[in-house]
């Protein structure tokens, strides 16, 4: 049966000759799609320098922050971590990673698992700890609140339902000066210390005060007035925590302070209001009894550690300081504001060092997270360096942004993986600066499940040329039957290269091929080509960074292409998200299904929109078929391309984001353990939106057996049962109006959708 999908002819931004329909389940005013949703994989494999890594299509990390959990109940702690993104600034945006610990002995054997990722409220910003406060053995979720201070979710484990959240506290108080009753302060850029200081067996915490020159000590009470540790129930004890000031303009300390008060100690070299931004890890270093403490601080690139001596909670005092921690080993120096975590990351009975960064922007974001082994014990900590890239060395991570495309490179019949980014981070006297490359990854699958191999991570060396943003698209431009290739950058500017027709294909620029015929779209140009309007020539598409597309068409010849400007707003397509942001970073993708143009769009936000009404419409409005196309949700600053990786006639979908890696989803790919198995039966849930009830409907002929939840928008769970029937009913009348995420769970099958209460 021929597919009613087909490629635009000479078009690069796809290459791919079939794709079945898909399920749409659209929110608002967009109409529903029959079809099937496509999964995310992990089982593709993928291999730099003949090592395969254990888990390339995670994503990518920026700026991560890591916390332990059992995520599956079989007592070995697994890994939670939350990424941080340059730009990534509302709920949503952050990215949420899980990873199994398969607990191998003295190895870190992490599998990434994103069925986990949605059991986490899908809100959360600025930064997540997870630590048990309630003694029950569950990791709980402490976050950052809007209203100055920290939300704490409660893990409602059980064996049947899995780790869930719900909503605790949704701000924290604590008791001031004995009798004031306010919010306990944590900064959006501070990060807390959530430890038992004085050994009672509660969650004390440890704060910076409002302007950061000294620590507040807030003690539970729960043992002390009702002999529990499931509540939280804070007086400030101190407001200068062990003795200890905090220097202005570097990461040091003033020991010995005995004059608590906002501003930072007065000393010789310093004097004035210290700013927000510390990273704070309480541990034991030496097994003595006391909490130690750990600084990493946007003041210095250094890890500040302070020895504490004293009787626990009650006359602590900072007695040394290593402002080169840790002085004996290699210290750390990170560039822009470190931040410590403290865990078992190899499973050795040891809790190990991990530095990564609290900043987004400006700092490390391929060598970002050094892990310093302990190679003493739990109360004889020493801290050993062993790699700077501790997680991310299994992953595809080509730094800040991820700009996916497809492309023959040696012309073998196979898509390669072609990733540009917005660059990496580049240290240097003023501060930093980011270059932009190409990888290249060589597709070599032979089977049903794709496989490549790294080849370069500077194709056709971009490198040097010093810019920001590039991403590829490819078409013969000059009739030589050889894809040509055009750059967008992080400027606006396109950029022309000649295909030199070598087996693997090399490019030259071409004469005026820099920033070429004075093209510029703003900033952040993602540019398509496609034959728009039929007319045998390609004409050039260019998302950018407010979410708009500019067409130009092209009015030369076969062998001279000349692009004209038609309009800054083609289709009036705009998939900025103007609730949260200004920008919506539009990166387009243009097919042919039953001969019918249909345009994709990916956005800021992590969504793919996809349009038609296109032919006989160029001047016109393009009709938003679907704001969430195949289900994909990749935030933030998601890319893609399309194609048939394996030959078997069902296209898949890869994705990036600006947290620089990619992930893979499709329909019916082999499976690896702990990824999100492909339904065999298509889910359609009716009517959506709704105002009373929401029926879900599964496959007729098969027996069925499973649970759904149903989320609202905190992450909390507002309903949930069990089924026996392909044909279910839920009820939602007494729920407020707003978005929803249903969950359901059949054996190894679990699928989520959005739904609309009207």
């Amino acid at each position: 049966m021929k597919s009613p999908f087909q490629l635009y002819k000479n078009m690069s931004c796809m290459f791919f000759k079939k794709i079945p329909l898909v399920v749409f389940f659209i929110i608002g005013n967009i109409s529903v799609g029959q079809a099937q949703l496509y999964q995310k994989y992990t089982s593709p494999k993928v291999h730099v320098n003949s090592k395969e890594l254990k888990n390339p299509w995670a994503g990518g990390l920026n700026a991560p922050f890591y916390s332990t959990i059992d995520f599956n109940g079989d007592g070995i702690k697994d890994l939670f971590v939350f990424d941080k993104q340059n730009g990534a600034t509302y709920p949503g945006a952050y990215k949420i990673r899980t990873f199994i610990n398969n607990g191998t002995p003295g190895m870190a054997d992490y599998v990434y698992a994103p069925l986990y990722e949605r059991v986490f409220p899908q809100d959360l910003h600025d930064w997540v700890l997870l630590v048990d406060y309630d003694c029950d053995g569950h990791e709980d979720l402490f976050t950052y609140s809007y209203s100055g201070g920290m939300a704490v979710y409660h893990n409602d484990y059980t064996s049947v339902n899995g780790v869930t959240f719900s909503l605790k506290y949704p701000l924290v108080y604590s008791t001031f000066l004995g009798s004031v009753y306010a919010n306990l302060y944590v900064s959006n850029v501070n990060l807390p210390a959530l430890v038992d200081v004085n050994g009672d067996g509660d969650l004390d915490v440890l704060t910076f005060t409002l302007l950061g020159g000294t620590i507040e000590y807030h003690e539970n009470m729960a043992k002390e007035l009702y002999n529990r540790c499931d509540t939280l129930i804070y007086h400030q004890i101190r407001q200068c925590y062990a003795q200890v000031g905090f220097n202005a303009i570097h990461n040091s300390a003033i020991l010995d302070y005995a004059n608590c008060y906002y501003f930072a100690p007065n000393s010789p070299d310093t004097a004035g209001i210290r700013h927000n931004g510390s990273s704070l890890l309480g541990f034991d270093q030496n097994g003595d009894g006391d909490m130690d403490l750990i600084n990493g601080d946007i003041l210095g690139n250094n890890l500040l550690y302070l020895e504490n001596s004293g009787i626990p909670g009650v006359t602590d005092s900072m007695i040394s300081q290593d402002s080169l921690f840790p002085s004996y080993d290699i210290s750390v120096m990170y560039h822009t504001f470190p931040a410590p975590f403290y865990f078992d990351a190899d499973n050795d009975g040891a809790k190990d060092l991990i530095v990564s960064g609290s900043s987004d922007a400006f700092t490390e974001d391929y060598h970002n997270s050094l892990l310093y082994k302990n190679i003493g014990s739990n109360t004889n900590n020493i801290f050993q360096f062993n790699k700077e890239r501790f997680l991310t060395d299994e992953m595809i991570d080509v730094g800040s942004g991820s700009n996916i495309r497809f492309f023959d490179v040696d012309n073998d019949g196979k898509q390669d993986l072609l990733i540009g980014n917005y660059g990496y981070f580049t240290n240097d006297s003023l501060g930093g600066h980011y270059e932009s490359a190409i990888s290249y990854y060589h597709n070599i699958t032979s089977g049903p499940l794709p496989e490549f191999e790294l080849i370069t991570t500077d194709f056709n060396n971009l490198r040097s040329l010093g810019k920001t943003g590039l991403n590829a698209t490819f078409g013969d431009l000059n009739g030589d039957g050889f894809p040509d290739m055009i750059l967008g950058d992080g400027l606006g500017f396109i950029h022309y290269y000649i295909n030199n027709g070598t087996v693997p294909a090399t490019f030259t620029l071409a004469p005026n091929g820099m920033n070429f015929q004075n093209i510029d779209v703003g900033n952040n140009s993602a540019p398509c080509l496609a034959d728009v309007n039929n007319d045998g020539l390609l004409d050039l598409v260019i998302g950018e960074r407010l979410g708009f597309l500019y067409y130009y068409r092209n009015t030369g010849t076969v062998t001279n292409p000349v692009f004209t400007y038609i309009t800054n707003k083609f289709g009036n397509v705009n998939v900025t998200d103007t609730v949260y942001s200004y920008n919506g970073y539009s990166y387009p993708l243009f097919y042919r299904e039953n001969g019918v143009s249909k345009l994709l769009v990916s956005n800021e936000k992590g969504y793919i929109f996809k349009y038609d009404n296109i032919d006989n419409n160029l001047g016109g409005t393009f009709n938003l078929v679907s704001n969430n196309a195949f289900g994909i949700f990749e935030p933030y600053r998601a890319t893609f391309d399309v194609a048939d990786l394996n030959g078997d006639g069902s296209p898949e979908i890869v994705t990036g984001c600006y947290a620089g890696g990619a992930s893979i989803y499709s329909q019916n790919l082999p499976t690896a353990t702990n990824e999100i198995s492909v339904p065999e039966q298509q889910v359609i849930a009716y009517p959506n939106p709704a105002h009373s009830q929401i029926t879900f409907e599964l496959k007729k002929d098969k027996q069925h057996a499973g649970f759904f939840r149903l989320y609202d928008m905190t992450g909390k769970i507002v309903r949930q049962e069990k089924y026996h029937s392909y044909l279910n009913t839920i009820s939602i009348s007494s729920l407020p109006k707003g978005v929803y995420t249903l969950q359901i769970i059949e054996n190894n099958f679990t699928y989520s959708l959005r739904v609309v209460k009207l």
